[in-house]
């Protein structure tokens, strides 16, 4: 806006009529403003010949907004799946961890009996009665292969 008008000196009156002050001066056209006139023209002219490669464009950058909108919203969404298998994971390894503790606590048990039944109880039970008894046990307690 500052370019529109070219400043040129000018004499000033000093007649007052009612108490204003005349200034006498000519406006003039700005050179420069002519040159971007022509660029402007020039411009508009490019910008209507290629309109449509600009529309074509501007849905491929729509296009390609989409695009990264749905690519966010399936990485959320893979990341809350991974939380979520992460999650049973670890429940599944602690539940299992548990069932072989428990199962190595029932051997453990039974190897102990074992041993007690070999250096102390050879006389009272046959190896026969031991195993059955030891046989029923395994299958109440469940150490069995599964």
């Amino acid at each position: 806006m500052l370019n529109d008008f070219e400043i040129v000196t000018s004499e000033r009156k000093r007649g007052h009529r009612s108490g204003i002050e005349v200034v006498e001066g000519e406006i003039v056209g700005n050179s420069v403003i002519k040159k971007d006139e022509s660029g402007n023209n020039q411009l508009i002219e490019a910008v209507a010949d290629n309109f449509d490669k600009i529309i074509d464009l501007a849905a491929s950058i729509v296009e390609i907004q989409n695009m990264k909108v749905k690519a966010n919203t399936y990485i959320a969404e893979l990341e809350e799946k991974r939380k979520m298998l992460e999650i049973e994971t670890d429940s599944y390894v602690k539940k299992m961890n548990a069932k072989t503790n428990s199962t190595i606590n029932q051997v453990e048990i039974i190897r102990c009996m074992m041993q007690d039944y070999y250096m102390n109880g050879n006389g009272k039970l046959s190896s026969e009665e031991f195993s059955k008894i030891i046989q029923g046990l395994i299958s109440k307690i469940g150490v069995a292969d599964e």
